[in-house]
């Protein structure tokens, strides 16, 4: 009865229809709190942190992800005021962090776009440290702001910045170091080259004298140790080309036989000491072949005195015979086999690897850095050849190389015997008299050029500086300048410099005779006003040369030129 009257009621006071209004309400009523509960499922499974915070400050909803990421609940933070201090606990990194989150959040309320990726490094309830990006939308008043947990990846990003710094500081020791390494194999080429040139020029200026046979030998094995030397420490010293792998052979017609002969002698007085007797044998070889002998000769000298410190007693023989031979080219052959203590066959494998001795024991009897076998492999090579051995413990080794050279194109036994002779000659009938100034501070390196020169005719001063050249050719007209580069007082480059200035020695040729033999230094020498630039130990044949080539033909005025 209750039912009925407040049926009756409703009719006499709402409008006709009251009741698809009533449903309608029902079912829009039930539709929100089912998307209230969708909306509230969502919240509690996604992932990131989201929180929903008033305009003027005030918490309202933190879902679970938020308090589990960052452990805090609304009754920890009621609002952003103590957020700012619990969450940033660094008085100038909160400051910063405020500043920049107020100046976006009031853009993006006035109409602004939404906020993206605001990162910052927030201190969590337990104490800990994480980085999150925040993505903030405001609408009607209210902040709506989700969380992402960017901490692993803000690491890595810290780990890649540290990893690059410290590789930008390696970069930059490595180039000190290199520069260091350079600074200290361009001092040691002037150190080693210098009296290298007094050894091979005092053996030149001794060839004039009256010696004997026996001498002569001796003398003959003191230039061609000298000179393989020399020729191996101008390979060893052009870093450029090492470092960057561009070692190239320097190809040329030369004498087979001559290059055997070489490589043994320079084992000869060694050998003559142990008592171990040397021996060449060929079959079918060309008198001439076209290819590099200074590496030919490097990598047999590695071979025989490799020999010749592991034998005692015996012989060691050098042999050399023609595999192929193509159109164009022979396909060669060398050996050098000895009577010595042999190796055995665990250790064969690696002693053509880099440091490695067949015994690398701190006891071990025979010294030696083990680069020799290294560097014989890699000079076959780079001829296309390979290199072997083989060895029986007591018995003695035979270490083999082969490689490919070019038939002779024109084979001369006495090449540079000609040149020498025709410069002389030349030198001798067309320009005798004329007045050279040799700047050089080592005096044997002055008295063996001007010991030269003035056998063929000319006319020497010396300055022991740059000053003293520089003031010489101020009262001198000279017809070439010999022009070391490192000198106390003043350098050759400076001395250079300062001689284009006069007028009269515009045209003098000045070429450069110096220890320092890298590329650079070279082009240091030609920038400075220089006109050619020569290395020492200087060979007598292309001194001479050279010194003709510019006493015939002076240069143009460089008076005024950069």
């Amino acid at each position: 009865q209750s039912s009925a009257i407040e049926t009756s009621a409703k009719r006499r006071w709402w409008p006709d229809g009251y009741e698809s209004l009533e449903i309608e309400v029902s079912e829009r009523t039930a539709a929100l709190s089912e998307a209230l509960s969708r909306l509230n499922g969502f919240m509690n499974i996604v992932p990131s942190a989201i929180a929903i915070v008033n305009f003027n400050g005030h918490a309202k909803y933190f879902n679970p992800g938020f308090e589990q990421f960052l452990g805090y609940t609304v009754e920890d933070i009621p609002d952003m005021e103590n957020w700012w201090v619990t969450a940033y606990p660094d008085t100038d990194y909160r400051l910063k962090i405020r500043h920049d989150w107020e100046s976006a959040l009031l853009i993006s309320a006035n109409g602004g776009a939404p906020i993206k990726d605001f990162e910052a490094r927030v201190r969590t309830k337990s104490g800990s440290f994480v980085w999150m990006s925040a993505y903030v939308q405001v609408a009607d008043g209210t902040i709506y702001i989700a969380m992402v947990d960017t901490t692993a990846r803000k690491l890595q990003q810290e780990k890649i910045i540290s990893l690059n710094d410290s590789l930008e500081r390696r970069a930059v020791e490595a180039e000190a170091a290199n520069n260091a390494k350079s600074a200290f194999l361009a001092n040691m080429s002037h150190e080693i080259r210098t009296p290298m040139n007094g050894i091979l020029g005092m053996v030149h200026l001794l060839r004039r004298s009256a010696l004997s046979g026996e001498q002569l030998k001796k003398l003959n094995v003191i230039e061609s140790s000298g000179k393989h030397l020399l020729a191996i420490i101008s390979d060893i010293l052009d870093l450029s080309k090492i470092d960057a792998g561009k070692t190239k052979l320097n190809k040329k017609d030369f004498v087979l036989a001559e290059v055997l002969e070489s490589a043994l002698s320079i084992i000869r007085i060694g050998a003559h000491e142990k008592g171990v007797s040397l021996k060449l044998t060929t079959e079918n070889l060309p008198h001439s072949v076209h290819g590099d002998p200074v590496r030919l000769t490097q990598a047999l000298v590695n071979y025989l005195g490799n020999a010749l410190k592991f034998t005692d007693a015996g012989s060691i023989t050098l042999a050399a015979s023609v595999a192929e031979e193509h159109e164009s080219s022979y396909h060669i052959q060398f050996s050098v086999s000895d009577t010595g203590i042999g190796i055995p066959e665990p250790e064969q494998q690696k002693v053509f690897q880099v440091f490695e001795q067949a015994d690398n024991s701190s006891t071990r009897a025979h010294g030696g850095t083990g680069l020799g076998l290294a560097i014989t492999q890699r000079i076959a090579n780079m001829m296309g050849g390979k290199v072997g051995l083989d060895s029986t413990e007591g018995k003695g080794s035979a270490f083999w190389l082969t490689a490919y050279f070019g038939k002779a194109q024109a084979p001369e036994e006495q090449r540079q015997e000609e040149i020498l002779g025709d410069c002389v000659e030349l030198i001798q009938s067309k320009h005798s008299g004329k007045r050279i100034l040799i700047v050089e501070d080592e005096p044997i390196n002055q008295e063996i050029a001007r010991g030269l020169l003035e056998d063929i005719g000319l006319c020497i001063d010396t300055a022991d500086n740059g000053a003293e050249a520089v003031q010489m050719a101020r009262e001198i007209r000279y017809d070439l300048i010999l022009m070391d580069m490192q000198m106390p007082v003043m350098n050759g480059m400076d001395a250079t410099k300062g001689i284009r200035q006069m007028s009269s020695c515009a045209t003098v040729p000045i070429v450069a005779m110096t220890a320092n033999a890298f590329t650079e230094d070279r082009e240091k020498c030609l920038a400075a006003g220089m006109n050619d630039f020569m290395t020492k130990p200087t060979d007598p044949s292309k001194l001479f040369e050279t010194v003709y080539q510019w006493l015939e033909s002076p240069p143009v005025s460089t008076l005024g030129q950069e």
